[in-house]
């Protein structure tokens, strides 16, 4: 059977965890590392879940050369969580995780870094609509 990893990227409060948790038996995502934790260590946790499922959801904004290099070789599907930036603030508010919101500015600039590199890149992106807007008129 042919391993498939699916990178979950999207924006820093875009639902990514709920939505690997929602949709996926196997994910790895580098905040349920506890402690200290790298890349890197995401990336052994989700070829270790690879010897064992055909699919593994790998959560990250925007997937690095590190993780391209890492895992050449195996089938990438490439999913990106579509949420607006005004909604990813709004999410990050309500979630009020610690470094979130220490680091709002920060989070907000690199949310609209994902967004560029989003916009720029050359993969084959399958959108996932988190949440609907509702038009009114008046």
């Amino acid at each position: 059977m042919v391993k498939t990893v699916v990178f979950l990227c999207g924006l820093i409060g875009s639902g990514k965890s709920t939505y690997a948790i929602n949709n996926f038996k196997a994910f790895t995502d580098l905040d349920l590392i506890k402690g200290y934790s790298t890349k890197q260590m995401q990336i052994d946790w989700t070829k270790r879940l690879l010897e064992t499922n055909d699919t593994v959801c790998h959560i990250t904004s925007f997937p690095s050369d590190l993780e391209e290099i890492e895992f050449e070789g195996i089938n990438k599907i490439y999913y990106w969580m579509d949420t607006t930036l005004e909604q990813s603030v709004t999410n990050i508010l309500i979630r009020s995780r610690k470094r979130d919101i220490e680091n709002f500015g920060s989070v907000i600039l690199a949310n609209k870094k994902y967004m560029k590199m989003f916009y720029d890149s050359k993969h084959k992106w399958v959108k996932i609509k988190v949440f609907q807007t509702i038009d009114h008129q008046i």
